[in-house]
């Protein structure tokens, strides 16, 4: 094993000089170990295995996990690469972790699987994102995706939108919803309708919960003509962070084009509902979170209703929390909607339910205040559908726009040369709330070639 102050490639090439195949790439080819850095490279062409490279610093010591796994080596710039097979890439990960004793062992790694690739940083923070190329990979064909060893630049030659019945596994250092949000971009313009089982954290602080996207993000879709019995978001299971285990089916048609909106007038508030659910803590916390709630809400509108959900055993995921979110239906079909979670285990102060129910009340009645044909957290998702929208104008009126929405639009003039005429309104000429946005545009005129046709 390679001591601090050793030669690094000395002490490795001894240290694995009694593993099978130290002396040669076990990928195929043959070729001796120094200078095998194609073999993981081009990984899809090579090893048919499993296997995780692994980039080690210099004078790190290797974890003795490794030995007798090593598929072969390569030694470059101060560092060595081991390529090693595996059978389950998050076992190995941990197994890095506890052997590896420090942060430096391990600089990071990359593991490619066959026949379908797949990308994991054992310890990098961000390994939500390479789930996400993993999740982006499964529903296209053809798509391309390289990555650098250090992690920092990503190449991605896009595929064919295919579809499917599919399943994957998210990080739960983020929740499901920011993977549902760009599926509910993509899968309207799928070849085979989208059909996929996604398990991980389902309530978190950070990203809009299943709940919020269910109960705002597919009415929205239905406006566009994406509508029917298959479009759907189920939760089979809840999970809080930070270990997850909550599990969502989200199944989605095809349409050729797109149906342009004409989405200006939200209409008053009629109606509330929501859901206060609770996991793996005791079932009175959803009901003190509902009188809380209702506490406020009741000053203004007499037709509230939420609905308690407290999930037990496998149902429950593998972390206690509780959280509630709240939606305003108007009288024109608008869906406002707020939502609070509890504090990680283990993470910030203890949060009392009756806080929690009080403050996602009042996160509401500001959403209202905002107003709006579509809330804060589908303003993308609306102006994105109506540049995909045919060759007509369409127009949706929004409360202030977003840092996020804003960032979007000037993607959008990237990427599709387009420009949404934007004008302001004021209170007086809404006659309610603040100050809101009226979006025109005329659409691309994007056509789903890859629908089956029946």
């Amino acid at each position: 094993m390679p001591r601090a102050g050793s030669n690094p490639a000395a002490g490795l090439r001894g240290s694995l000089a009694d593993s099978p195949g130290a002396g040669s790439c076990l990928c195929g080819s043959g070729s001796p170990v120094p200078g095998r850095r194609a073999c993981w490279l081009s990984g899809r062409r090579c090893c048919r295995a499993p296997r995780v490279v692994v980039c080690f610093s210099v004078g790190a010591q290797v974890p003795t996990a490794l030995v007798g796994q090593v598929l072969c080596v390569d030694f470059c710039l101060g560092f060595a690469q081991i390529v090693v097979k595996v059978k389950e890439v998050k076992s190995v990960c941990s197994s890095f972790l506890k052997t590896s004793g420090t942060a430096d062992a391990l600089e990071g790694s990359l593991a490619w699987g066959a026949p379908s690739p797949f990308l994991c940083w054992a310890l990098a923070p961000q390994n939500f994102e390479a789930s996400f190329i993993r999740l982006i990979d499964k529903v296209t064909n053809g798509s391309r995706i390289e990555i650098n060893q250090t992690g920092t630049t990503l190449y991605y030659q896009p595929g064919l939108l295919y579809g499917g019945s599919l399943e994957h596994d998210c990080s739960p250092s983020r929740s499901i919803g920011y993977y549902l949000e760009s599926l509910l971009c993509l899968a309207p313009f799928m070849k085979h309708p989208l059909k996929i089982v996604l398990r991980g954290v389902t309530n978190d602080q950070v990203d809009p919960s299943v709940d919020v996207l269910k109960a705002t993000a597919l009415p929205l879709l239905k406006k566009f003509g994406i509508d029917g019995e298959s479009l759907e978001i189920k939760i089979n299971r809840r999970g809080m962070p930070p270990k997850g285990g909550g599990e969502i089916l989200f199944a989605c048609p095809v349409r050729k084009v797109l149906q342009p909106i004409q989405f200006t007038d939200p209409g008053k508030i009629k109606r509330i509902r929501g859901t206060a659910y609770s996991v793996r803590v005791s079932p009175q916390m959803a009901n003190r979170m509902v009188e809380s709630a209702r506490s406020i809400l009741n000053k203004f509108l007499p037709d509230i209703y939420i609905y308690t959900d407290h999930m037990k055993g496998v149902s429950s995921g593998k972390s206690p929390g509780f959280g509630m979110c709240l939606t305003a239906e108007t009288i024109n079909g608008t869906i406002l909607s707020a939502e609070l979670a509890s504090n990680p285990q283990g993470q910030g102060a203890a949060v009392l339910p009756e806080e929690l129910g009080q403050n996602c009340a009042k996160l509401l009645l500001e959403e209202v205040y905002r107003g709006g044909c579509v809330d804060s957290t589908n303003q993308s998702l609306a102006l994105l559908l109506m540049t995909l929208g045919q060759r007509d104008v369409s127009k949706v009126l929004l409360g202030p726009l977003s840092p996020y929405t804003i960032e979007f639009l000037r993607h959008l003039r990237s990427f599709f040369q387009i420009m949404f005429k934007i004008e302001t309104k004021t209170p007086e000429e809404e006659h309610m709330g603040g100050e809101k946005v009226l979006m025109t545009c005329v659409g691309i005129g994007f056509s789903n070639l890859s629908k089956t046709i029946r």
